[in-house]
């Protein structure tokens, strides 16, 4: 590989590094002006115009002492935090590990053979740990929806929706500007055209589909960022979520059976397109990348895939809005372990025959997996929210509740 020509920035690539130059300015500025009406007054925004709060939004000292904030809100889940936190490290290590595979080294063969083991379905069955967010993104809008219809008996839909656009739209506006003309800027070699300038190129071209939240539902390998399919996801359902947790309020029996109707109905499309396409979510041994893409197109990144998870976190958000307390006694929780636990390893080692060389892909296997696995690991992940907030976890609700 030689070094790549030095080539004139474009307006646009000028235009978005003037953008975050200011954003950082900004930053600067209402950090400096905080620290300096800190000592100078006790009174903070007496006096402060409405231009300085809006600098002050800026001030990186006063975002960061709200980032790490241990303070917890009367009716927060705890044990969410630390859930999600598990997962978040799961998801990255996995898709690492599926990463090493697309990079050049010498010895491929040893790699191929280490990984070829039961214990890599860790890594192979990454599709899990991304349920997870969905659960709890069900269970949050639910307990969010359910408060506000306790109050107000209606849900006011135009602070819902606007609400959420105003949360994602402009930080995920600022990733698609960075990764389409900065990011190509700021390396080379000889995989970053395949790695970074040909994703920068279909975000030049495909942009407003992010911005519309509606980029899942074209080509995966022709996305801009790839890795945001899930806001798309997460933005669909939570649209969708007053549908199913007005009803959940008002007839809970209408609602408990909506949600199963739902439920059911995403299971079986799992179901059968996986095996009407032949698709896999197991990254098995030797599967085709372009398996991959159509497995991501056809099933992982649309919602109504993904409506079973969701609809689990709806019920789970129900149960604990309704009941502040939860008494159980050793043996039902313990019996509520022993069941959680093994649907936890059943979704993750069930197909561990799949990371062995030599696997031949079996397309009945791969749909009965596609169709159960997110449930069952969802029933161990709701299990672990459950017990954790009612007291039923011991040391390890402990950890997802520690606060540093």
């Amino acid at each position: 590989h030689t070094a790549d020509p030095l080539t004139v920035p474009s307006l646009a690539t000028v235009s978005a590094c003037v953008f975050f130059v200011a954003v950082v300015l900004l930053c600067l500025l209402g950090t400096i002006t905080e620290m300096w009406r800190t000592c100078n007054t006790e009174k903070k925004y007496v006096g402060v115009s409405r231009f300085q709060q809006l600098v002050d939004a800026f001030c990186v000292r006063r975002n960061v002492r709200r980032l790490l904030d241990m303070t917890c809100a009367q009716g927060d889940v705890h044990a969410l935090h630390g859930v999600r936190a598990l997962n978040a490290m799961a998801l990255l290590l996995s898709h690492k590990q599926m990463a090493l595979l697309f990079l050049p080294f010498i010895n491929r063969t040893q790699v191929a053979q280490l990984i070829g083991r039961s214990w890599s379905m860790v890594g192979r069955a990454a599709s899990l740990y991304t349920d997870s967010f969905i659960l709890l993104s069900g269970l949050l809008t639910a307990l969010s929806l359910l408060r506000e219809l306790s109050k107000r008996n209606r849900i006011n839909l135009a602070d819902f929706v606007l609400n959420r656009l105003i949360r994602l739209t402009p930080s995920l506006a600022a990733l698609v500007v960075f990764c389409t003309f900065v990011l190509p800027s700021l390396g080379s070699g000889p995989l970053w055209g395949l790695l970074v300038t040909k994703y920068a190129t279909l975000c030049q071209q495909h942009w407003w589909r992010n911005l519309l939240f509606i980029h899942n539902y074209y080509p995966f390998d022709q996305m801009c960022l790839t890795h945001s399919h899930q806001v798309a996801i997460d933005m669909q359902l939570y649209l969708a979520a007053p549908l199913l947790v007005y009803p959940l309020w008002w007839r809970p029996r209408l609602g408990l059976s909506i949600l199963l109707g739902v439920a059911v109905w995403s299971s079986v499309l799992r179901y059968s397109v996986v095996l009407s396409e032949q698709l896999s979510t197991v990254v098995y041994f030797g599967i085709p990348i372009s398996q991959l893409f159509r497995t991501a197109q056809k099933t992982y990144i649309l919602p109504s895939h993904r409506a079973t998870v969701y609809c689990l976190g709806v019920v789970l958000g129900y149960l604990i809005h309704h009941h502040h307390s939860f008494p159980l006694s050793r043996m039902t929780a313990a019996v509520g372990w022993v069941v959680g636990i093994s649907c936890g390893l059943l979704a993750v080692f069930a197909p561990y025959h799949m990371s062995w060389q030599g696997y031949v892909y079996n397309a009945q296997e791969a749909a009965l997996y596609n169709m159960l696995a997110p449930l069952s690991w969802s029933i161990f992940v709701g299990w672990v929210i459950f017990a954790s907030h009612y007291g039923c976890a011991g040391w390890f609700g402990q950890v997802l509740t520690w606060r540093g």
